[in-house]
Parts: C-alpha cells; sequence; structure tokens
C-alpha cells in the first residue's frame, strides 16, 4: 500500500493523480500528539475505552475539545516525484480538485494525463487551513502547455466587467487551451454553467466580451 504525502503547510506539491476516484476515509486528529489517526487504527484512551477509529467512534464534548476531532478524508492516489503516494484532502479541497478535473473534461482532455499542483496555507486571520489548486502541464506532448491559473491575458476588467479568480481561469483555459478554440457558443456555456455553477446570463455576459 502506498504511503501518505506528509503535507507541510506553505509548501507547493507536483502530482499526477493515477486516478479520479477519491477514497472516503475517516480519521481523528489527535490534539496533543499533532497528527491523524486513520480509519482502522485504534485508540484506547476514550471514556468509551477502546475504539475502533470509524465515523460511528464515541467521543465526549470534553474530548473532541482537548483531545481528538473527528476528520473526513478523501485519498486520492498519486505520483509525486515518481512514487506512489497517497494525497488526503478535506471534504473543500476534494471539491476543487474536482474541478479542475472537470474544466478539463470540458476541453475534452483526461485529467489524470495532468500534472498539478496544490499548497495548503492558514486562511488569513482565521486559524483555518486552505487548499489551492492549478494544472501544471499535460504529459507526454511536446510542446508542454502553460500553466492556465497563471497566465495574464489581461482579462481581469473589461468594459466594466470584472471577472473572479475562477472566471478569469475558465476564460484562460478556453482561450489557451488548442482544443478549445473551436467551441461554439453553448459549448463555452456549459463549461461555465454546468461545471462551476455560474448563472447562464453572467456566463453570456463574459462570453460576448471575451470570444
Amino acid at each position: 500500500m502506498a504511503d501518505f504525502l506528509k503535507i507541510q503547510t506553505d509548501v507547493e506539491y507536483v502530482f499526477q493523480p493515477v486516478t479520479e476516484d477519491f477514497d472516503e476515509k475517516f480519521a481523528v486528529w489527535d490534539i496533543p500528539n499533532k497528527k491523524f489517526i486513520r480509519e482502522g487504527e485504534v485508540i484506547t484512551d476514550t471514556a468509551a475505552g477502546k475504539q475502533d477509529v470509524n465515523k460511528y467512534i464515541k467521543l465526549t464534548d470534553e474530548e473532541k475539545k482537548k483531545k481528538y476531532n473527528r476528520s473526513l478524508k478523501f485519498n486520492i492516489l498519486s505520483i509525486v516525484d515518481g512514487e506512489e503516494k497517497l494525497i488526503s484532502f478535506p471534504p473543500g479541497a476534494k471539491a476543487e480538485l474536482e474541478k479542475e478535473f472537470e474544466t478539463l473534461k470540458a476541453l475534452k482532455k483526461e485529467p489524470t494525463s495532468f500534472e498539478y499542483k496544490f499548497k495548503r496555507a492558514k486562511k488569513g486571520g482565521t486559524g483555518f487551513l486552505n487548499y489551492t489548486f492549478s494544472i501544471v502541464r499535460e504529459l507526454g506532448v511536446e510542446e508542454e502547455p502553460e500553466d492556465v491559473g497563471e497566465i495574464d491575458i489581461g482579462v481581469k476588467k473589461s468594459d466594466g466587467l470584472t471577472l473572479t479568480p475562477t472566471e478569469e481561469k475558465i476564460v484562460n483555459a478556453l482561450k489557451n487551451k488548442p482544443e478549445a478554440k473551436d467551441f461554439n457558443t453553448e459549448e463555452r456555456l456549459s463549461v461555465f454553467v454546468d461545471n462551476y455553477g455560474i448563472t447562464a446570463e453572467r456566463a453570456h455576459a463574459i462570453i460576448s466580451k471575451h470570444f
């Protein structure tokens, strides 16, 4: 079984997913020892005695505050630095990575043929951790596409229409991916509305300004 990638805050990691499927697992965060105890392992020092770690574990309010935090994780098998690793993401990070997958699939690309990068950072002033993702490159092609999440083509503001970071990212992808250059309006609209939940009215306004 592949080892888990040890994720450090404020460090960028590049990975290639082996699959698009996530393995949902429950864990508890050991507060005093600052480590995860994963589903299938055992803890003994609870008010209910020895327990297997799973979503049915019984913890008192005091234990939740001082000893163990319940945690739902989604593991995805990936290649990191040439080795298979399991990368464990919380629900919000999983959703963000799935958006990257959907963008590529809308462009008729296979998500597992790409490398991605992510970074975990503390959300300003809150203490909560935030994950950011971007596409690095497509593997197995002679000319590597640029990271569509970082291309600046001057579309942040145009004729009073200010794009959000997500909208800018979609426009960049549709403009810079060869497969998307021949998309018609309906296909572009589908990327905005179906994959990202942007309203049809807003999507039409963006498309009319930038395509």
